[in-house]
């Protein structure tokens, strides 16, 4: 990312947060999600959105993003993964053992992750279930 991305970058999240604290969550929610269009791995961005629409109670907004906060950070991280030469090359001796170990889990994924990414998936769990019961009321 360039210089000036960031400085555009953090030039959004600011604007996001002055609107949000001013009680403009529409204008919040562009400017966040103009900063994951700059970066789609911005957990700021990806935070305030979800947190935004849990005040809001907007369960299907905050599933929709939580679910593609995952999704790029495991992509993400996949991505790292194929492209570090020392993995691809150490890849055929260690998965199995990682396996053996409860290190991976059945799509041979790490399953040890960032603090954020476990946080985001107790959440989409928690999520679903309100969505899931707010249908059974109606």
């Amino acid at each position: 990312m360039t210089t000036s991305n960031k400085i555009g970058l953090h030039a959004k999240l600011h604007a996001a947060a002055d609107a949000e604290k001013s009680g403009d969550l529409k204008k919040a929610v562009q400017m966040y999600r103009a900063a994951l269009k700059q970066d789609q791995l911005n957990v700021r961005a990806y935070s305030r959105l979800m947190i935004i629409f849990r005040k809001q109670k907007n369960y299907q907004a905050e599933l929709k993003i939580i679910t593609k906060a995952i999704e790029h950070h495991q992509e993400a991280n996949l991505a790292e993964l194929a492209a570090d030469e020392d993995v691809r090359s150490l890849k055929s001796t260690t998965k199995a053992l990682a396996q053996k170990l409860g290190l991976l889990d059945e799509k041979g994924i790490p399953i040890y992750q960032a603090d954020y990414l476990s946080t985001w998936k107790k959440r989409a769990e928690t999520v679903r279930k309100k969505i899931s019961s707010a249908k059974s009321r109606t």
